[in-house]
C-alpha cells in the first residue's frame, strides 16, 4: 500500500504551484538587477575631438545645429546645421534663414527641422522645399509612414503666437499632438486637456497638469513588448511632459492615455525613444537633482535596467535640450544639449567618442538641443550626389 503524504504537505505543495503559476502576462516577473555604469570626466577645457577609439565606435556621420543665442524669435539669419565624419570634421553643411532646433536627415539629402513655430524642408542646396506654418510647433516632430508627419504643438509659445497671429489672445490647449501628411491636411489630432485626469492615475503624480510643455512625440514601431501588453503596440504613441517629469503612451487611434510613468523618478527628461527590444531610452536631464543620466526602462515591468552616469556626477548635466540615441552595434550616443558637447558610450559606460563643438563660436549662434548620427549607407547618397554635382559647403571635405 502506498504512503500517501500528510495533509500539511499537500497544501505546501499546493501554495508553492500557485505561487508559481502567479506570473502570467497580466503580472510579469520581474527583470534582473539594474546595471549602472559611470565613466570618469573629460576634462572639457579641451574642444573639438578629445576621443576617437575606432575599433568600438559606431562609425557613420554625425548631425547637429547650434540653435539661436537668446530666444527662437531672433529674426532672419543664416544657421548652418552641420554633418560631421567621425574625425570631427564637417562633410555637409545646410544653411537656413530660421532657427532650426530639432533636425532630422533623409537619404537624398533633404534636411528637416523645427524652427521655432514651424515645420521646414530644405533640399541639399539649402533651399526651402517645403513648410507646414502654425507658429505652435515646439519642440518636437518625427517621420511617420507614408511620408506623413507626427508633430507637436504647445501653449510654451505663446508669445510666438502673438507675434504670429497678431493678438494677445492665449490659446487653450494644453498640448496637441497631430499626425499630418505632406498635402498640410490633419489626419489625427489629440489634446492633453482632455487627458489630464488619465495622466494623473497612471503615473501617481498631484502635479498641475495645466500647463507644460512636450517635448517628444513618436510613433511606436513593431516591437517584442506588444505581443505581451496592447498598450505597446506598433502605432500607438508616446509623449514626454518635461515640466512634470512625465512619459505616457497614447493608443492610436482611440486617443486614451493607457500607460504612464516617470512622476518621482525622471527630473526634466527629453527623447524616450522605444528600442528594438521594446524598452525605452531616456535623456534624463536632472533639472533640479542636479546631475543627468541616460536610462533604459523596461515599460511592462517599469524597472530601470540600465543607467548611465559619470563620475563625479555633476559633470554630466544640462538643464535644457539632450538626447540618446542606441546605436547598432549597442553603444550609446548622447548629446548634452546646451553644453555643445556629443559622445558615444559602450554598454559598460567606456567613452570611445567624445566631441565638443565651437561652431558656434565661428557662426555666433548658440548651443545644441540634440544630435543624431546616421549610417554610412544612409548618407552615401547625399555625398555621392555632392561629389557627382561638385556641390560645395563651408568646411567641405571630400569623403575617404
Amino acid at each position: 500500500m502506498k504512503r500517501l503524504l500528510p495533509p500539511i504537505y499537500i497544501t505546501i505543495l499546493a501554495l508553492l504551484l500557485i505561487s508559481v503559476a502567479g506570473y502570467s502576462k497580466d503580472k510579469p516577473a520581474p527583470t534582473k538587477a539594474k546595471k549602472t555604469v559611470v565613466s570618469p570626466t573629460i576634462d572639457k577645457k579641451q574642444t573639438g575631438l578629445r576621443v576617437y577609439k575606432s575599433a568600438k565606435c559606431y562609425q557613420g556621420y554625425t548631425l547637429f545645429t547650434h540653435g539661436p543665442k537668446v530666444d527662437l524669435l531672433q529674426g532672419m539669419e543664416d544657421f548652418p546645421v552641420y554633418l560631421i565624419d567621425m574625425e570631427g570634421n564637417i562633410v555637409y553643411q545646410w544653411m537656413s534663414n530660421t532657427a532650426p532646433a530639432m533636425v532630422r536627415l533623409k537619404p537624398d539629402g533633404r534636411l528637416f527641422y523645427i524652427d521655432g513655430g514651424d515645420l521646414r524642408e530644405l533640399d541639399m542646396q539649402s533651399n526651402v522645399l517645403w513648410s507646414y506654418s502654425t507658429c505652435s510647433i515646439s519642440h518636437a516632430f518625427n517621420f511617420a509612414e507614408n511620408g506623413n508627419f507626427i508633430i507637436d504643438h504647445d501653449r510654451y509659445f505663446d508669445e510666438a503666437l502673438k507675434k504670429c497671429y497678431e493678438t494677445d489672445t492665449k490659446p487653450t490647449d494644453l498640448v496637441r499632438i497631430e499626425i499630418i501628411n505632406p498635402d498640410k491636411e490633419v489626419l489625427w489630432s489629440w489634446r492633453g486637456e482632455e487627458h489630464q485626469e488619465e495622466i494623473r492615475r497612471l503615473s501617481g503624480s498631484t502635479d498641475d497638469l495645466s500647463r507644460d510643455n512636450n517635448n517628444w512625440c513618436e510613433i511606436l514601431k513593431d516591437n517584442p513588448l506588444a505581443k505581451k501588453d496592447k498598450r505597446f503596440k506598433k502605432g500607438n504613441i508616446i509623449f514626454s511632459y518635461n515640466s512634470n517629469s512625465l512619459i505616457g503612451i497614447i493608443e492610436y487611434p482611440k486617443g486614451d492615455v493607457v500607460w504612464a510613468w516617470g512622476w518621482g523618478n525622471l527630473d526634466g527628461q527629453h527623447a524616450p525613444t522605444m528600442l528594438d527590444n521594446g524598452n525605452l531610452l531616456i535623456f534624463d536631464n536632472g533639472r533640479d537633482r542636479g546631475w543627468a543620466r541616460v536610462i533604459e526602462l523596461n515599460p511592462l515591468t517599469e524597472e530601470i535596467v540600465w543607467e548611465y552616469h559619470m563620475e563625479p556626477k555633476e559633470d554630466f548635466y544640462v538643464q535644457n535640450g539632450g538626447s540618446a540615441q542606441r546605436l547598432p552595434n549597442g553603444n550609446t550616443l548622447i548629446c548634452e544639449g546646451w553644453n555643445n558637447k556629443i559622445f558615444e558610450v559602450t554598454p559598460e559606460g567606456e567613452i570611445v567618442w567624445d566631441f565638443i563643438s565651437e561652431f558656434n563660436k565661428l557662426s555666433g549662434k548658440g548651443n545644441m538641443y540634440e544630435a543624431f548620427r546616421y549610417s554610412k549607407e544612409y548618407v552615401r547618397p547625399l555625398l555621392e550626389a555632392r561629389k557627382n554635382n561638385k556641390l560645395k559647403t563651408p568646411g567641405d571635405k571630400n569623403e575617404k
